[in-house]
C-alpha cells in the first residue's frame, strides 16, 4: 500500500511541476492569433519575449528553455499534424541554444535568435495549421471532460475483495491502457485525449512510458490495416524502440502532448501533410532586429504592450484561437472531435 501511495504521490508531484498555467496558455494563443492575423515579425517577437519572460525567474537573462517552451506548445497544438518536419528543426535550434549557453553565452538575445528562426518559419507556414489538437487538449486537459465512450475489456472480471493493492493498481493501469488504445482505433479521440490526460495525471513516468509504447504499437498496427484512412498515414518507421528513442531525445518534456498530436497526425490524410524540410533562416537584417528588439524589451522592464497578464484569470477563461483564422483543416477533420 505504501509503495502504491508513494507512486501516486510522485505522479501527482510531477504533474503539478509540469502543469501549464492559464497565463501561459493564454499568452501562447495570443501569439498564435497574431501569427494568423499576419502581424509583423517584430510584433510577434515581442509577444514571444513576453511569453518567455513570464516563464523566467531570472532577469534580465532568459533561458533557452523559457524561449522554446511557448514555441513547442504552439507547435504541437497547431502545427504538428501538418508540419512534422518542423519538429526536427525546432529540436535542432533548441539544442543549439542550449549548447551555446553552456559555452558561456549568457546574453538574453543569444537563445532569442535561435527561437526567432522558429518564429519566422511558423509565420511562413501559418496556412498549414489547424486547431484540432488544441481542441482535444482543451477538452481533456483544461476542462477535464470525461471519456465519451467506455469499452469492455475482453475476458475481464471484476476484482475480488481479496485482491492486493498492487494487483488492483496493475489492473487499473491495464484498463486505462486498453481504453486509450481502443478509443484511438474506434476514432473517438476525445476519449483518447481524456485517457492520455488521466495517464499523465495519475500514473508514474515508468507506467506512462509503458503505455505509450503500447499506444505506438496500436498506431503502427492501425496504419497497416487502414483504420478508416484512405490512404492511411504512416510513421517514418515501425520500430518502436527507435520512435521512443527519438521522443526521449526531444527537448520537449511533455510526452503526453506529443502523443496527443501523434494520434491526430495518424488520422490525417497524407495529402494534408507538408513534408517539406526546407526552412528559411533569419537574414542578417532580421538578426539585428531580433537583438535590438530584445535589448529594448529588457531595457523597458516589466511592460506588457502587446500581451495581457492573465495570472489571476480562471483556467477556463483563456482566449481561444480566433475563428476567423482557423483553417480549412478544422472543417475537414472536425469529425475527429468525438
Amino acid at each position: 500500500m505504501a509503495t502504491t501511495a508513494t507512486a501516486a504521490a510522485t505522479a501527482t508531484a510531477t504533474h503539478q511541476d509540469n502543469e501549464y498555467t492559464n497565463a501561459f496558455i493564454s499568452n501562447c494563443i495570443t501569439l498564435m492569433n497574431r501569427i494568423h492575423q499576419g502581424e509583423s515579425f517584430t510584433k510577434c517577437l515581442h509577444i514571444l519575449y513576453c511569453c518567455a519572460k513570464h516563464l523566467s525567474a531570472a532577469r534580465p537573462a532568459i533561458s533557452a528553455a523559457n524561449w522554446f517552451e511557448p514555441l513547442w506548445f504552439i507547435y504541437y497544438m497547431f502545427y504538428a499534424i501538418h508540419n512534422p518536419k518542423l519538429e526536427e528543426y525546432i529540436n535542432r535550434k533548441h539544442t543549439s541554444a542550449i549548447a551555446r549557453a553552456k559555452q558561456g553565452g549568457a546574453a538574453a538575445a543569444t537563445p532569442a535568435i535561435d527561437a526567432a528562426h522558429i518564429l519566422k518559419n511558423m509565420i511562413r507556414r501559418r496556412d498549414f495549421t489547424s486547431t484540432i489538437v488544441f481542441q482535444l487538449f482543451d477538452y481533456a486537459f483544461i476542462k477535464k471532460q470525461k471519456a465519451t465512450h467506455v469499452y469492455m475489456m475482453p475476458n475481464s472480471k471484476k476484482l475480488q475483495n481479496s485482491k492486493t493493492s498492487s494487483q488492483s493498481s496493475h489492473h487499473h493501469h491495464h484498463r486505462n491502457e486498453y481504453q486509450l488504445c481502443k478509443s484511438f482505433i474506434s476514432g473517438h479521440l476525445q476519449t483518447t485525449a481524456s485517457k492520455i490526460e488521466y495517464l499523465y495525471r495519475c500514473f508514474t513516468p515508468e507506467i506512462q512510458s509503458q503505455t505509450y509504447q503500447s499506444l505506438i504499437q496500436t498506431v503502427i498496427d492501425a496504419a497497416t490495416t487502414d483504420a478508416g484512412i484512405h490512404p492511411p498515414t504512416t510513421l517514418y518507421t515501425d520500430n518502436i524502440a527507435e520512435i521512443c528513442e527519438k521522443m526521449n531525445k526531444s527537448k520537449y518534456h511533455r510526452k503526453d502532448i506529443i502523443f496527443l498530436s501523434v494520434i491526430c497526425y495518424m488520422k490525417v490524410r497524407e495529402e494534408d501533410i507538408n513534408m517539406k524540410s526546407v526552412f528559411i533562416s533569419l537574414t542578417d537584417a532580421e538578426t539585428i532586429v531580433t537583438t535590438t528588439e530584445i535589448d529594448a524589451c529588457i531595457a523597458a522592464g516589466d511592460t506588457h504592450d502587446h500581451i495581457h497578464d492573465h495570472t489571476h484569470d480562471h483556467i477556463h477563461d483563456h482566449p481561444t484561437p480566433h475563428p476567423e483564422y482557423t483553417q480549412r483543416y478544422d472543417q475537414l477533420y472536425k469529425y475527429l472531435l468525438s
